[in-house]
This record gives C-alpha cells, sequence and structure tokens, in this order.
C-alpha cells in the first residue's frame, strides 16, 4: 500500500521537510532553569575509530587481497596507501566541517522556565509557554515519499492562529530509538506534553501515546 489514502490525518505522520541525519548530533543541556537540544562537541575517539576503520581495510587489502590477485608491486601497495590516507583525510575533513557548522547554527530547541518561552533559534522563532501544545517524537511513513521506508522526527507542535503548526526540530533514518537520548532528559526537564507517534511500515495506521513526565529528586 504504497499511494496515500486521501483521508489520513497528515498531522499525524512526519513533515519529512529536511533529508539530513541530525538526531545523532544533538545532546541536551541543563542549567540555571535552561534546558537545551544543543549540537554536541565532536569527541576525538570517534574519528579515530572511524579513521581505523579504513585503515584495517587498507592493511587486508594489501595483505590479504592484492596477494590472492598476485597484485604484489610496487604500485599496487602505494595505490593502497594512498587511498587509504585519501579515506582518511575526507573523513576527518568532513567530519569536523559538518561538526563545526552545526556548532555554528546554534542550538535546535531552548526551553527558559524563567521566563515561560520556547525558543527554536534555528527558525529565529520565540513561544510563550501557553502557544505551545506538545512535543512530538514521530516515526511514520512519509506522506510524500509513500514508501515502506519508515523516518523519526522531532517535533514541536504551536498555536498559529486558529489551528496549529508543527516545527521539525530533528531527523533520523532509523526506526526506533534515535531519540531515546534526549526523551529522559524532555520528560525530566521541560514541562510539556511529550507525544510518541508510531506508524506501520505496511499500511497508514498510526498509534498515540502520551509519556509521562519524569520526576526529579
Amino acid at each position: 500500500m504504497n499511494s496515500v489514502p486521501s483521508d489520513i490525518d497528515r498531522e499525524q505522520f512526519v513533515l519529512d521537510v529536511d533529508w539530513r541525519n541530525t538526531a545523532h548530533l544533538a545532546t541536551s543541556r541543563v542549567g540555571d532553569g535552561v534546558f537545551e537540544i544543543a549540537p554536541r562537541s565532536l569527541v576525538p575517539a570517534q574519528l579515530v575509530a572511524m579513521n581505523l576503520v579504513y585503515v584495517a581495510c587498507g592493511l587486508i587489502c594489501a595483505f590479504v587481497i592484492l596477494p590472492r590477485w598476485h597484485m604484489t608491486s610496487t604500485w599496487a601497495l602505494a595505490f593502497v596507501t594512498f587511498a587509504t590516507v585519501i579515506a582518511c583525510g575526507a573523513t576527518t575533513g568532513i567530519t569536523d566541517w559538518s561538526h563545526v557548522r552545526e556548532l555554528q547554527m546554534g542550538a535546535w530547541f531552548i526551553y527558559d522556565s524563567n521566563h515561560d518561552t520556547i525558543k527554536l533559534p534555528r527558525q529565529r522563532i520565540e513561544f510563550a509557554r501557553s502557544e505551545v501544545v506538545q512535543i512530538e517524537e514521530v516515526t511514520t511513513r512519509s506522506p510524500k515519499q509513500p514508501t515502506c521506508h519508515l523516518i523519526s522526527e522531532l517535533n514541536v507542535v504551536v498555536i498559529d492562529g486558529s489551528g496549529r503548526r508543527r516545527w521539525n526540530l530533528l531527523r533520523s533514518d532509523a526506526a526506533d530509538g534515535a531519540f531515546s537520548h534526549l526523551l529522559i532528559p524532555l520528560r525530566r526537564c521541560v514541562d510539556l506534553p511529550i507525544v510518541r507517534i508510531r506508524g506501520n511500515a505496511m499500511d497508514w495506521t498510526v498509534c498515540r501515546l502520551q509519556l509521562p513526565p519524569i520526576a526529579t529528586h
């Protein structure tokens, strides 16, 4: 059932307005009555681990695959070395650049309990607490691309005139658990309803569950 039924409530499905996977880049921070979802700093160990994968592939290619193909010339080994260096350099450069870019763009979400406001800095907008309906963790198919692939989003629902409007914060291609590292601090620190919406990869049914707050001690 890839065609989108005309009677579905599109507010129960992902917005699918951003192709980038950003969930893994986000972390939560709390201090002085302010909770924010912001880009995390790059962990050097993760970058080293990624590069070690390329080095391991290069060694396997040089000492296992090439000898089996009887390609042990200096040129073949030099090519493998060059390819490994390029892969490591490109990974380091692209990863570092993307993290710097995210840090420059700032937080996705700021909840200020001192002033009862919610800010979405990347959209350059601010709402009073009374204007925010809920936060949604949504995992469904996309009505824009009606395939069986599930997309996960973290969205904010606000009152817009006489209706409601959803703002997308984060996105992930993971079908489950993409925002688990954010939901617990959100439920503990943010005085807003938090709703989980789950869809089915084979049809357009969804189920909703309001997540209870977590008491702080």
